[in-house]
């Protein structure tokens, strides 16, 4: 280290800083994917075990 400067190895010219908002930009809509599947997934399983219950004669 020399000057305070910390090696980054080829990141110049703000190529680390536009890695970084596409890399957060897909983790936000991963984390968006996540809870739509998980809202498909307990609707689908509360749809099957009202299904399964069996009706009072």
């Amino acid at each position: 280290m020399q000057g305070g400067h910390i090696w980054q190895p080829g990141l110049r010219f703000g190529q680390g800083n536009a890695i970084n908002a596409v890399l957060a930009a897909a983790g936000y809509n991963f984390s968006l994917l996540l809870r739509w599947l998980t809202l498909i997934l307990r609707r689908t399983l509360a749809a099957l075990t009202a299904s399964l219950q069996p009706v009072p004669a």
